[in-house]
């Protein structure tokens, strides 16, 4: 009622109870307000659950009504590898913590990071998706978060690839994929899966179709980005520039859903974007519609099926 919010010591009480037990483990942490109280820098909070992750202690965040800072709740939950949810009432909660705990049940992996390492000559461009990442030798590490059974977590990548003279198989990078395994025993493993094109005629180049997929996903991307774009713009206070973005993101992702085997996986998101796209045309933009609209911009570059 004072307006304290020591979202620290709740989030320090919550690992401290679970670093006595085993299994699975995660702290989900529910605030309506900014902390100002304890810890309360954005990187100093984020290092406190990337080190707890480290050690096998998850976060997931939920963030409740007007006055919550996404911005921070977001970067806590990348840091931490696990998901930001945003509840616009208390009565979202219920349907929320039934997806978090859901997920806590088919927990597959977690940890889980995708390296690149181009081959000698072929540029590095950079990660579609808004996975956090961090250079390494030889490459970039893009971190995934944590995996469950039964879903797909995508993740696109450019590439810019020279010239080659002879035809025929060609190695333009290697994917080294880790994880921590949470079943048969806390184990880490890697893999290592080397990326191969076909180096063709540039008559039979230009007869190849583009992958569907691969179409699809980047333009659900753009779709996102046009998103952030409209969000930011509105916050600003450029309705006008924000109402073209929204429609533009509209259109991308009925071009997206147009083109995929399940267009059914755009509804909401479609919706959502359609109805944003309105307030702004109508002049309303309140922090409401700006936390929604962050919401399906960060949903929309880290989807999971």
């Amino acid at each position: 009622p004072g307006g304290m919010t020591n979202l620290s010591g709740g989030w320090l009480k919550g690992r401290e109870v679970l670093a006595t037990t085993s299994g699975p483990r995660r702290v989900l942490l529910l605030t309506d307000g900014q902390a100002n109280v304890g810890v309360t820098g954005s990187s100093q909070l984020s290092a406190l659950v990337r080190a707890a992750a480290d050690d096998g202690i998850g976060t997931s965040l939920f963030g409740v009504g007007e006055g919550f800072n996404e911005e921070l709740l977001a970067a806590m939950a990348d840091a931490a590898g696990g998901e930001y949810r945003y509840l616009a009432t208390a009565d979202d909660a219920a349907a929320a913590f039934a997806e978090e705990l859901g997920d806590l049940v088919t927990l597959a992996a977690q940890n889980v990071s995708v390296e690149v390492r181009p081959a000698v000559g072929v540029a590095w461009i950079g990660v579609l998706n808004d996975h956090p990442s961090v250079a390494v030798d030889g490459g970039v590490q893009v971190q995934l978060g944590d995996a469950y059974a039964g879903t797909t977590r995508s993740c696109l990548l450019r590439l810019g690839t020279p010239g080659v003279a002879a035809l025929g198989p060609v190695t333009i990078a290697e994917l080294v994929l880790r994880w921590t395994a949470v079943t048969g025993g806390v184990a880490q493993h890697t893999v290592t899966v080397p990326v191969v094109v076909n180096v063709v005629s540039t008559d039979d180049a230009a007869a190849q179709v583009p992958d569907a997929r691969v179409v699809e996903e980047v333009q659900s991307l753009e779709a996102a980005r046009r998103i952030a774009e409209a969000r930011a713009a509105a916050d600003r206070g450029d309705l006008r520039r924000s109402s073209t973005l929204f429609q533009q993101s509209a259109d991308l992702l009925r071009t997206a859903a147009a083109g995929s085997a399940d267009p059914l996986k755009y509804e909401e998101q479609l919706a959502q974007t359609d109805r944003l796209a309105t307030e702004v045309r109508e002049g309303y933009w309140a922090p409401d519609a700006s936390k929604r609209a962050h919401r399906e911009s960060r949903r929309g570059t880290r989807r999971r099926e």
